[in-house]
């Protein structure tokens, strides 16, 4: 139930030439973002205070829907925000050290080479888990971090790519509207929301 919910909530917002659904045929992806692999961004905001995330991530819901195709995955910089979340204590995300900008920048290098390499590149963009929600609120609705930058990057590669994003507000995605062949909102999709992804 929790994976059809989570299918049913998604929003195809863009699909030119008929990128989406994938083929079985594609088999050398990419996956890139710093979410692609974030069980708390996937399971979203609401959560009980001391939960583990339990949740599928968009990685592992491709890798189990394409087992015989070549996935390759870097998650590119880190995102995070810029001032403690108020229920911070209560670990709404897990707690990784921040990265230097030399870690960062060497984050971004390896996330443009490994879509190099790929066929097809889907980039799993948007907010950590205490970026929404409750005392919560942000200062822009662009994509946080150095997210864009590294779409316009990837995107400039000429290769297909297909942007999911994960979060818990419309964000402005302007750039993107205008030279990703496909997006899909996905949301917060919850404990299956890997699973429904790739379902989609």
């Amino acid at each position: 139930a929790a994976r059809v919910a989570a299918q049913r909530s998604m929003v195809l917002l863009r699909n030119e030439g008929g990128l989406l659904p994938l083929s079985e045929a594609q088999q050398n992806i990419a996956v890139i973002g710093p979410l692609a692999d974030s069980m708390e961004a996937t399971e979203g905001s609401w959560m009980v205070f001391g939960h583990k995330s339990a949740a599928v991530t968009v990685l592992e819901g491709i890798r189990a829907r394409l087992p015989e195709a070549t996935i390759t995955y870097a998650p590119g910089p880190q995102i995070h925000r810029q001032f403690p979340h108020p229920f911070g204590e209560f670990n709404l995300t897990e707690k990784k050290p921040i990265q230097t900008p030399e870690d960062a920048e060497a984050a971004f290098q390896t996330a443009l080479e490994t879509a190099q390499g790929a066929d097809l590149v889907i980039m799993v963009l948007g907010e950590n888990a205490d970026m929404s929600g409750e005392f919560a609120s942000r200062g822009s609705l662009d994509l946080p971090g150095r997210q864009e930058e590294l779409l316009k990057a990837i995107t400039a590669l000429d290769k297909p790519v297909v942007l999911v994003l994960l979060n818990g507000r419309p964000l402005s995605i302007n750039w993107a509207a205008e030279n990703v062949p496909a997006i899909l909102e996905a949301w917060e999709p919850g404990t299956e929301g890997g699973h429904a992804v790739a379902d989609v």
